[in-house]
């Protein structure tokens, strides 16, 4: 009623029209803006803030409409180093608390919630390590014993799962180590002459005359492989008065060989020496010298003790035989166990100097006998 009263008091008829029209005008653009509003855009709430969104919209496009940045934490280490750039926790996308993928479609009123990325620190893997006990080799002579089996130790260790960097370690029980000793059994005017790397079908026989020329004793220590070969030779060394011994099969270095390694080595060549000779050996000697508890322990279950020497002229070198008798009778002393060759190479020059060696030691005092009439003079 104001308006018409308005309309007549103030406004001709034309403009009254034009009023009307601008009115009705913005009515229906209220009305419409309103419809539209209502019908193509939802009210959602992004991380607590409330946004109006087309209808339909998914989660993608809300990001890219308010330009939230995406990215991945990153994977660092346990001191915070960067290790990767982004290798951390993704983003999470939850609609009234439902984790949704991008492509995910919103609703009136719900809520969005962005979550960052967040680093994360790398795994940290923990192992239980065995220490290995030490080996010790104690005192003077040339037979080995077991003084202390000695026991392993087991430390504690923290590893990056990624780097591999080892983070921290704790030994929670110390290795006790392994104690092999060396005897020596005489002080006495003995000596034992022991030959290597046998039996050689040229320079085996010849050693042989020598010794049962001069009436003495020697053990030759044969590889397994080259007795299988040789049989006949075993038979003359038998023959001869002397002792065979074990000196493994392929002649391997065994202190650090894996146990069934070391037994095979071992009860091979002992096959070898029963089926040519009816018996085994009673000795056994690691080539080089590579021994361990386990090369000892296996060899005592084979019924061989383990014998060094305490001379070693070199002759596997091909010495002069000069030098190989220089050599021996300046190291020789009361119970000493001299180490020869009769195979593996060229032995000539041992088989050259063996008989003057033997005289001199005569000449000295020293009675020449085999490994057991040695040890047991005590």
């Amino acid at each position: 009623m104001v308006q018409d009263f308005v309309k007549r008091l103030f406004l001709d008829n034309d403009s009254r029209i034009r009023t009307d029209s601008i009115i009705t005008s913005a009515l229906l653009l209220v009305v419409t803006g309103f419809i539209y509003n209502f019908f193509f855009f939802v009210p959602i709430s992004v991380n607590g803030k409330w946004i109006r969104a087309p209808r339909g919209s998914s989660v993608q496009d809300i990001i890219i409409k308010e330009a939230v940045i995406l990215q991945s934490g990153d994977l660092r280490d346990t001191n915070g180093r960067l290790l990767k750039k982004e290798g951390g926790r993704a983003p999470g996308l939850f609609i009234n608390g439902r984790e949704v993928a991008r492509s995910g479609i919103v609703s009136n009123g719900d809520r969005l919630t962005i979550r960052p990325g967040l680093d994360i620190i790398e795994t940290v893997e923990r192992k239980v390590e065995v220490l290995a006990p030490t080996t010790y080799v104690q005192g003077q002579g040339a037979f080995l014993s077991i003084d202390s089996t000695g026991q392993a130790g087991m430390k504690i260790v923290n590893i990056g799962a990624t780097t591999g960097r080892v983070i921290s370690e704790e030994i929670v029980r110390p290795a006790k180590p392994v104690i092999l000793k060396r005897t020596k059994f005489t002080n006495d005017q003995v000596v034992a002459l022991t030959f290597d790397d046998g039996p050689s079908p040229t320079f085996t026989p010849q050693i042989l005359s020598i010794l049962q020329g001069q009436q003495i004793p020697a053990t030759f220590f044969v590889i397994g492989s080259q007795a299988r070969k040789n049989p006949d030779i075993l038979k003359q060394i038998m023959g001869a008065g002397c002792t065979v011994g074990n000196h493994s099969y392929s002649h391997a270095a065994l202190a650090d060989a894996p146990p069934a390694k070391i037994c095979w080595e071992l009860e091979k060549t002992e096959e070898v020496i029963r089926d040519a000779t009816g018996v085994g050996s009673n000795w056994f000697r690691p080539p080089g010298g590579s021994t361990s508890l386990t090369v000892l322990e296996a060899a005592s279950l084979e019924g061989c003790k383990t014998v060094l020497w305490s001379v070693d002229p070199l002759d596997w070198m091909s010495p002069s035989p000069q030098t190989i008798y220089d050599r021996v009778l300046s190291q020789v002393q009361p119970g000493s166990v001299i180490l020869f060759h009769d195979g593996g190479g060229d032995r000539t020059a041992t088989v050259q100097a063996l008989p003057r060696i033997i005289e001199e030691l005569k000449l000295r005092g020293y009675s020449i006998v085999n490994l057991d009439d040695l040890v047991g003079k005590e």
